[in-house]
């Protein structure tokens, strides 16, 4: 009889652990996909964050580049015959996001994210964490 008892003991306490290990990792998952989309914000901002400040150190090129886009523009409907003196076109700066992120990327490797939790099934004792 008291092999018995320590089976059915040995047993709850088993099943005890093993559902403790399953609450836990659903737990370190959640917490993983949460810091994941966290990082994803994160990511989404400080793209956003950088462009801006791309805009602002670059912002005497980018309005150069415009006004002589417009020069050119009113040129072309004036189609005057005097050659204009030739002076290399100024470059209009890009941000180049791909860059940027491929850099992020590697700062802030992405998260892995653990499988779905799949508890094993005990139809021999029925789990109630208050009745123990």
């Amino acid at each position: 009889m008291r092999w018995i008892q320590a089976v059915i003991k040995l047993r709850k306490e088993d099943i005890v652990r093993r559902k403790n290990i399953a609450r836990k990792d659903k737990e370190h998952r959640d917490e993983a996909i949460q810091k994941e989309a966290a990082r994803k914000e994160r990511m989404a901002h400080e793209i956003k964050d950088a462009e801006e400040r791309f805009l602002d150190d670059n912002k005497d090129a980018i309005e150069a580049a415009l006004a002589y886009q417009q020069k050119q523009g009113q040129e072309e409907e004036d189609e005057n015959d005097e050659p204009a003196e030739k002076q290399p076109p100024p470059v209009m700066p890009v941000f180049n996001s791909e860059e940027f992120l491929s850099k992020w990327v590697i700062d802030n490797p992405p998260i892995d994210i653990p499988d779905e939790v799949v508890e094993d099934l005990d139809n021999d004792w029925i789990y109630n964490p208050d009745s123990l």
